[in-house]
């Protein structure tokens, strides 16, 4: 689906706009709110940022992160603005909930997931990008706006982080666009790897220590999986907002397809998050099937049930 036409237009004479992340957000997100809201202001528009959640410490570092303002979806003054830009949004309940818009205020959609039909007002919809970053980058190219260091770094972590840092591309398009952000716009690629990957504290050896030793494998299934109890989750508390830092070893297991982190963050609510290992098994037709949504190598779920066993055994069943 694509309105790129109109979605331009609107871009260029929308005075008054407003981005949210999508709940627990991720780097691709932020990063491609982040880089959106800049634009936006390079063209002399107002815009605000909502999230729903707080932004993860680790993205503080990309540009633009600290003017997001942490607001229930409920709470946005929607009828002020012109233009609700929802990036990276597959449907609209993302944000937290389902909100309900003025018939006044058009929303725009830029996206990547497979499962967005077109919930906008005007969509683009592109399920072969690998991240919205992508798409905004093209997107921003065409608007003819001057692409800054700041944009570009945005630009660059959102990429990074839905690819895997490269690792779940199956063409050479994310890296001529990574080579552009670095070469054209000077982005300082180690600054990103390092600002993720690099930059642990004890808590976070901690509790990848923990998490980690509750690991277990079906080989029958072809599939890991390491489910986080209510209370363990409470003990291991502000590092455990990093369980992005265990999803690498959730695909990295020999004799596995796919791997599935679950975790009790309320009693009797689990979220899951899925992860492929072989890049053929699609883990967000098994998301779907659980009521979320995704990317084919990296998709996530919430689900209610009894106990840990049990949402284990729920996944387990449609594996």
């Amino acid at each position: 689906m694509n309105d790129r036409t109109e979605l331009l237009k609107c871009f260029a004479g929308s005075r008054k706009n407003v981005l949210t992340l999508h709940h627990r957000p991720d780097g691709d997100s932020v990063g491609s709110n982040c880089a959106f809201a800049e634009a936006l202001r390079l063209r002399g528009h107002s815009v605000d940022i909502f999230s729903i959640d707080t932004v993860p410490e680790y993205l503080m570092f990309i540009p633009g992160a600290d003017t997001v303002r942490v607001q229930p979806p409920e709470k946005i003054p929607w009828h002020r603005y012109d233009t609700y830009w929802a990036l990276d949004m597959a449907s609209p309940d993302m944000i937290g909930i389902k909100p309900e818009f003025p018939d006044s205020l058009t929303v725009a959609v830029l996206d990547h997931h497979v499962s967005n039909k077109g919930w906008g007002t005007l969509n683009l919809i592109e399920p072969t990008e690998i991240s919205a970053a992508s798409i905004v980058y093209s997107f921003l190219k065409d608007t003819g706006i001057s692409i800054s260091r700041d944009i570009a770094t945005a630009l660059m972590t959102g990429l990074c982080t839905d690819s895997g840092f490269f690792r779940y591309i199956t063409s050479g398009a994310p890296l001529q666009v990574a080579a552009e952000l670095i070469d054209q716009y000077g982005v300082d690629y180690q600054k990103i790897v390092s600002a993720i990957q690099s930059q642990l504290n004890i808590e976070d050896i901690l509790f990848l220590g923990n998490a980690l030793s509750l690991m277990k494998v079906d080989y029958e299934r072809k599939v890991a999986y390491l489910p986080i109890p209510y209370q363990s989750w409470l003990n291991f508390g502000e590092a455990g907002q990093n369980s992005h830092l265990l999803t690498g070893y959730l695909q990295s297991i020999n004799g596995t397809e796919f791997g599935v982190l679950v975790i009790e963050e309320k009693p009797g609510t689990f979220r899951l998050q899925f992860r492929s290992r072989n890049r053929a098994y699609d883990v967000s037709a098994l998301a779907q099937k659980l009521g979320g949504g995704g990317h084919k190598n990296a998709s996530g779920a919430t689900i209610q049930a009894p106990s840990i066993d049990a949402a284990i055994s729920s996944i387990l069943s449609l594996a």
